[in-house]
Formats: structure tokens, sequence, C-alpha cells
């Protein structure tokens, strides 16, 4: 029987994505024999875009135990901790956990991953998670925060004064 080749296929899958049918570009993506690493990132971004929450966290899931795990730059990660608002099913458990694979997986986190996380708070009105991340950023003294990301913080007045402790912490450095 004739095997499309996996260039061929690659093409269905970009096609599939820009009719925004990412169900048919991920079967196409699974036909191909070794899928490229661009060909996945498209079908991510698809899922992405399609406003179905658990179909794109299952698809990146997939991708974080597939071979490309490496190749998983911290702005796809970002990329899901970013859109937890945007779905309504979005929950801060999901957030948190890929904070946690990209401190993992990277090392020491950068003032951006906070930052995402604490959107993700001030969106759920989360406050006991905003303090818990609040005291995780104490720990990394490199990182200052700016006036955008301690107005984010200051949501609640209860969190004010924890806005105000990082904000001295970051002075007295």
């Amino acid at each position: 029987r004739h095997l499309i080749d996996d260039r061929d296929l690659a093409d269905l899958v970009r096609i599939k994505v820009d009719m925004n049918q990412p169900l048919e570009a991920e079967g196409f993506l699974n036909k191909m024999r070794q899928p490229q690493f661009a060909v996945c990132k498209l079908v991510l971004g698809a899922w992405h875009n399609s406003d179905d929450f658990g179909q794109c966290e299952r698809f990146f899931e997939s991708l974080l135990e597939s071979r490309f795990h490496e190749m998983l730059g911290v702005e796809y990660y970002l990329m899901m901790i970013h859109s937890m608002p945007k779905w309504r099913d979005g929950t801060m458990f999901a957030a948190e956990k890929y904070f946690d694979l990209m401190e993992k997986s990277f090392g020491e986190p950068k003032l951006s991953w906070f930052h995402a996380i604490f959107k993700a708070c001030s969106h759920f009105q989360d406050v006991n998670r905003m303090k818990y991340w609040c005291e995780r950023l104490k720990y990394h003294k490199n990182l200052v925060p700016n006036s955008t990301t301690l107005q984010l913080i200051a949501w609640s007045e209860e969190l004010k004064p924890y806005a105000d402790r990082i904000n001295g912490i970051v002075n007295q450095n």
C-alpha cells in the first residue's frame, strides 16, 4: 500500500491548523513516522487557540511525556500558565504545576514566571495562593519585582501588606 511521507503529512497538518481544525491536524501528526518538533508546535498552537482547555492540556502533557520534552522552551510553559485565565475551567493547580515543571527543567525561576502565576492568582481572586506565591518569591532575593508586578499582587486589601513587604525586601538590597 502507498504510504504518505512525513513531508506530505506535515503539509496536511499545516492546512488543518490554518482551518482551525486541531483534532484533524493532530490526527495527521500522529501518522507521521518521525514528527518534527515544529509540526508539534503548530498543533499545540492550534489547540491553544481552540478555547478547549482540556484538549490543549492533554496535548501539551503528551509533548511533555514525549522525546520533545527537552525542546519545549520556557515560552510554552508560560503560554500555558498565561492561558489559565482565558479558559473558564483553567485552574491555579494547573498553572502551579507548570511553574514547578519549569523550575525542575530550567532551574532558577525568572520574574516573568512569577508574574504569570500572580496574573492567574489575580484572575481567580485566590488570596491564599497569592500569599503562598509571595512567600515563594521572597526566597529569590535576586528577583526584583517591578511596579506592574507589585500592583498585580496587591489587588485585594488583604494582599497590600504582602506587596509592601516584597517591595521592602527589594529596597533593602
